[in-house]
């Protein structure tokens, strides 16, 4: 339980100009935190550099390293119900190899498509680091397709929805963005918070300020 407020270095990791959703967000890697609590991952590092299934319960290579292939965790929800599915994750990988952002994944990619309960990235030459590369790209961070057909791009990019385990309360971009506690987040007890607070501060004197 209880909160927690991060402070954020405004001239890097707490400014989001172009808002948080992962296909037109411009600063990308640098808003990993943000993205992380509101999207989830579909692979995490964890301790010692270790890539670990999170959305996605496995993730393999085949046909000689030319093929890499999610499988993505069933039964899996976004926080507005929609179903965290192989179709949607194609859907969106395949829009974000077409973004703007320098986060967007620069894979030799042949083709991305679902089947079954995979996703499946065929490459046009082997590409050893394709797991890694999800960790500081905008593929890693999936939002429900129904909040953006409901909401409209523009409002998405204020209030995203995802399968994180946090949830948007408010947004006041590139200055502060207020979180609560996603009671359908998949990994059971998760997360220990009930609210999390990013803030944005010029400096670290204003930063010590803001703390004190």
């Amino acid at each position: 339980g209880g909160s927690l407020t991060v402070v954020l270095n405004s001239g890097y990791d707490g400014a989001w100009p172009a808002g948080l959703d992962p296909v037109t967000n411009t600063n990308g890697a640098a808003n990993q935190s943000l993205m992380n609590s509101i999207y989830g991952q579909l692979i995490e590092l964890h301790e010692g550099g270790k890539l670990v299934p999170g959305l996605a319960s496995a993730f393999n290579f085949s046909n000689g390293g030319k093929t890499f292939t999610l499988t993505i965790r069933p039964g899996v929800k976004f926080s507005d119900g929609t179903p965290f599915t192989a179709q949607v994750v194609a859907d969106h990988i395949n829009k974000v190899l077409k973004s703007s952002c320098t986060c967007r994944p620069t894979w030799p990619v042949k083709s991305v498509k679902a089947s079954g309960n995979d996703v499946v990235i065929n490459f046009t030459t082997v590409y050893a680091p394709a797991a890694a590369s999800f960790i500081d790209s905008n593929a890693n961070w999936v939002p429900s397709p129904t909040a953006v057909k409901k909401l409209g791009e523009r409002k998405f990019r204020i209030t995203p929805v995802g399968a994180g385990p946090f949830t948007v309360v408010s947004d006041k971009g590139s200055s502060q963005i207020v979180l609560k506690r996603n009671p359908t987040y998949f990994k059971k007890g998760r997360p220990f918070l009930d609210r999390l607070t990013f803030k944005s501060i010029g400096g670290d004197e204003a930063a010590y300020q803001a703390l004190q």
